[in-house]
């Protein structure tokens, strides 16, 4: 008699979930039932659902990477001209009362260019070296300061500029709060409809989850000081997979 019940239960899930468009993932109580882990798997019918939480906060931080590049006759020229302006960077930087903790290169790159076959007067190979500095900025009301003074002290590409918070934890936290009470309002509204009762919660597994940074992009040699700049909010998302019992309120 259990089975039928089960059975029925499971059915007007399916409907509903049809109507509405959004469709649960439903498991029966079979003993013969793959992966399923929980003792008392034969006693009741279980539905799964995926839910979102989002937090928001104010960011504190700002990261953006300058870029140095340098052109030559010979690879080892271009190598140390770049050397030469990445430390004019550095120091430039490093007036502007950003700690050593928050600055970081990230290494040499030499490339070979090649003149246009067909070009009069005819040229030879140069060589190019660029190198990138990594910026944490604690202070973001003095991010345009930085880039000007990184621009006017032989920095000629700033990229991949984006924000975020010191300690996201509390946001995650809160995030994760949000997802959990979604995945119940949905699993109460599934259950209500199908005429059942919510059981146990048996599992909670946490799918994703991401911030998503707004970005901005420069490579001119103008000054940034006084250009408004706008942090906006950051988002930090928690994708979650819930799953509980479904008992049959009905005799």
């Amino acid at each position: 008699m259990a089975f039928f019940k089960n059975c029925a239960i499971l059915s007007k899930l399916a409907v509903i979930g049809a109507f509405l468009g959004v469709f649960p993932v439903l498991s029966s109580t079979s003993a013969q039932a793959a992966g399923d882990d929980f003792p008392d798997r034969g006693k009741f019918a279980r539905i799964t659902v995926e839910a979102e939480g989002n937090a928001t906060a104010r960011p504190d931080i700002a990261l953006l990477q300058v870029s140095v590049s340098q052109e030559a006759k010979t690879a080892k020229e271009a190598a140390e001209e770049t050397a030469r302006a990445l430390q004019n960077v550095f120091t430039a930087v490093k007036a502007q009362k950003i700690d050593d903790k928050d600055i970081q290169s990230n290494g040499l790159t030499v490339d070979t260019i090649y003149p246009p076959e067909d070009a009069k007067p005819r040229r030879e190979k140069t060589f190019r070296a660029g190198a990138t500095l990594s910026l944490k900025i604690r202070d973001t009301k003095k991010l345009g300061q930085v880039i000007d003074a990184a621009l006017a002290n032989g920095a000629n590409g700033v990229s991949d500029i984006s924000w975020t918070n010191s300690d996201p934890r509390p946001f995650y936290t809160e995030a994760r709060r949000q997802a959990v009470a979604n995945a119940l309002e949905k699993l109460q509204t599934y259950a209500q409809a199908a005429g059942v009762t919510q059981g146990r919660i048996l599992r909670i597994e946490e799918v994703s989850g991401n911030a998503m940074p707004p970005r901005l992009y420069a490579r001119a040699k103008s000054s940034m000081a006084d250009m408004p700049i706008a942090e906006g909010e950051e988002t930090y998302t928690v994708r979650i997979l819930l799953t509980a019992e479904l008992l049959n309120s009905r005799p």
